[in-house]
C-alpha cells in the first residue's frame, strides 16, 4: 500500500513539498537524504513538519494524488507555486525541468564512454531522413557560430561528406 504525505515549512507555515511513499512506517516521508538542494536547503533554514494526506493507497492511487496536488499548490521553479518538486509527480520525472548545471553535469559524466555498435546502429536509423524545421536549423546555425573547427575535424567532416555522396551515386 502507499500514501501521499506533504512537508510544510514552519516559518511561513506553508506546503513546500509534496511525496509518496509505500514504506509502512512512512519512512519516506521522515527522510531528509536523496532530496534536491532546494528542499536540503530549506531542512537547513526552519523546522519542517509532515503530515500524511492519504494512506492506505494503491501505488496507482498516490500516484495520480501527488499529480493532483502538486498541481494545486504549484511548482516553484515553474513560477506557479510554493512546492519545491522538480516533477508533475506520479511515476519517473514526469513534468521535469533540466537546467543548464544538470545538463552540463550529465553531459559531462557521459563524454569518453565508449558507444557500443549496436546503438550507433539504432540512432542512425532513427535519424536517418529526418527533416529539420527551419527555426531549429537557424538555432543549430547560430550556436556554431563564431567556434573554431580544428583541422582534424575538417577531415572527418570531409570524409564524412565524402562517404555520403558516393553511397547515393547511382551506378
Amino acid at each position: 500500500m502507499a500514501y501521499v504525505y506533504r512537508h510544510i515549512r514552519s516559518d511561513k507555515n506553508e506546503v513546500f513539498y509534496i511525496g509518496i511513499g509505500s514504506d509502512a512506517k512512512h519512512k519516506r516521508a521522515l527522510d531528509i537524504h536523496h532530496r534536491s538542494k532546494h528542499w536540503t536547503g530549506i531542512y537547513n533554514k526552519t523546522i519542517i513538519e509532515y503530515e500524511i494526506l492519504f494512506d492506505n493507497l494503491t501505488w496507482n492511487d498516490a500516484c495520480n494524488k501527488e499529480i493532483e496536488l502538486i498541481a494545486f499548490y504549484g511548482r516553484e521553479d515553474l513560477g506557479n507555486g510554493s512546492l519545491v518538486n522538480l516533477t508533475d509527480g506520479g511515476e519517473g520525472t514526469l513534468g521535469f525541468q533540466a537546467n543548464d548545471e544538470y545538463r552540463k553535469k550529465m553531459s559531462k559524466s557521459l563524454m569518453g564512454r565508449p558507444i557500443k555498435e549496436e546503438t550507433k546502429v539504432k540512432l542512425s536509423a532513427i535519424l536517418t531522413g529526418r527533416k529539420l524545421s527551419d527555426e531549429h536549423r537557424k538555432k543549430i546555425s547560430l550556436y556554431q557560430k563564431g567556434k573554431a573547427i580544428t583541422e582534424e575535424t575538417r577531415e572527418k567532416m570531409k570524409l564524412g561528406q565524402q562517404k555520403r555522396h558516393s553511397k547515393n551515386k547511382v551506378a
